[in-house]
């Protein structure tokens, strides 16, 4: 070849190249990058002898699409299908003292693929397209569980799901299943097995917006001291409105505490829903000394699916939300409760029931390889109303009472509080704030666990 033909041939070869290059730029620019600020995510862990324990996660994550705003795609697999590689950046979840982060070093790639082939060349998938499709992430975790006595644990899995949108639509999740041998092994510092598996991993970019209201389990506790106030509410439940009438209560002091709580029962896990919720229990009576009519109720839950019938002997307690600003000193960051009632609490008599339940709240995740405590739960103790609320908070300078009022949010949901009696040997010592105020707290024994139920009345007061 002549030196001109060279030159020649180097030209078209550079300017194939140059080209080549140059329609290789436009992609790479065409990255998008979405960051999910509020994700959301669940990791299941089996223990050796097979119990469940699962825990709730909040964090962040970044993902980059590698597509063109106009969703450009292209059958690489020849199935028919188009599809763009995705990568996940970011990876940060933790919760009820656990923790998952990205291992160092190591991509997490994955795809969005159509699952119907409308626009050729088009991901066909809102906002670009109509339809929906397959994603997947391949991902290389590490999982810190200090109740575990796990710390650093890698695990190698993928994450998939179908969305209807990109970004996916609030609610929509990645997720792992594994069982038996496709279970995930967590292993050790020194790369042992713990006999630890992780089976369920879920990832939810964006959470529900409002997602449905569930009451959850409380795990309650006597306290060491018991701060007194003296503080006037008015009250009214669903007793109150069959007896019309608005009962006006001294609120004297506080008695208990109660944490939300995991629950394992017959093979059934149940788990929590907002571990924003506590209450703390007020010892309340009534200023004019009114009488209650004591009346049966008809109750049915997880204890007694058939139901049972309860024996109401008269008020007892307010229960409030509170928040639970500390714990031995550290900051929680759960916040106030949102979505929970106040609750007027009942003395009440029934039939034993005699249960064997695994459960679990923040104060067992504090002691390492008790991610669980067996109690035995016998008489039921307590029956929990939701409760309208006027709480009087001062008056002005006229003599004018200023007051602060809470709706009940949700009507049917109920607790029936069961007697516990074990000692706990674990003082913690915390900081709650809710409408009666700022407290410093010391929790010792378990007194009652509470379980959400429903109820109706057998023999409601005349009306007259």
């Amino acid at each position: 070849m002549s030196i001109k033909n060279k030159f020649i041939a180097g030209a078209t070869l550079a300017a194939l190249i140059s080209g080549f290059v140059m329609s290789l730029a436009p992609l790479a620019q065409a990255a998008q990058t979405f960051t999910f600020p509020e994700s959301q995510g669940e990791l299941h862990i089996t223990d050796p002898q097979g119990n469940l324990q699962v825990f709730a996660l909040t964090g962040s994550s970044t993902v980059q699409v590698n597509t063109e705003l106009t969703g450009a795609g292209s059958d690489t697999d020849d199935d028919g299908l188009d599809q763009v590689p995705t990568e996940l950046l970011a990876l940060h979840l933790s919760g009820d003292g656990a923790v998952i982060r990205p291992q160092p070093g190591q991509r997490h790639l994955g795809e969005i693929e159509e699952t119907s082939n409308t626009t050729s060349g088009t991901l066909d998938l809102p906002p670009y397209g109509t339809g929906t499709a397959n994603s997947f992430f391949d991902v290389f975790i590490e999982l810190d569980l200090p109740a575990l006595n796990l710390n650093s644990s890698k695990a190698n899995l993928r994450i998939s799901g179908t969305v209807t949108t990109w970004p996916p639509a609030p609610g929509e999740s990645l997720m792992f299943t594994g069982t038996g041998s496709t279970a995930v092994k967590l292993l050790g510092p020194n790369n042992q097995d713990t006999g630890y598996r992780l089976v369920k991993l879920v990832w939810s970019p964006n959470p529900p917006i409002n997602p449905p209201y569930r009451l959850d389990h409380f795990k309650c506790y006597d306290l060491f001291e018991s701060p007194s106030l003296q503080d006037i509410v008015f009250l009214f439940d669903q007793f109150g409105r069959t007896d019309k009438k608005f009962e006006r209560d001294e609120v004297r002091r506080i008695n208990f505490f109660c944490n939300t709580s995991r629950k394992i029962h017959g093979g059934a896990h149940f788990g929590i829903f907002d571990r924003a919720n506590h209450l703390t229990w007020y010892q309340i009576r009534s200023l004019f000394n009114e009488n209650f009519n004591q009346r049966q109720v008809f109750v049915r839950n997880q204890f007694v699916p058939n139901g049972a019938t309860l024996n109401v002997r008269g008020p007892a307690y307010l229960a409030v939300p509170t928040e639970k600003v500390r714990v031995n000193n550290t900051l929680t960051n759960y916040g106030f409760p949102k979505n929970l009632d106040h609750f007027k609490c009942y003395d009440v008599n029934g039939p034993q029931v005699t249960r064997n339940i695994r459960v679990q709240d923040e104060f067992d995740r504090l002691i390492a390889g008790l991610p669980f405590d067996d109690i035995l739960a016998t008489a039921p103790k307590y029956l929990c109303n939701p409760t309208y609320k006027i709480h009087i908070t001062g008056f002005s300078a006229a003599g004018t009472a200023t007051i602060e009022k809470a709706e009940i949010r949700h009507p049917e949901d109920h607790l029936v509080c069961y007697d516990i009696r074990k000692e706990d040997g674990h003082t913690r010592r915390i900081q709650t704030f809710n409408q009666f105020g700022t407290h410093t707290l010391s929790t010792k024994r378990f007194n009652h666990f509470c379980v959400p139920s429903l109820k109706r009345e057998v023999n409601p007061v005349p009306t007259n």
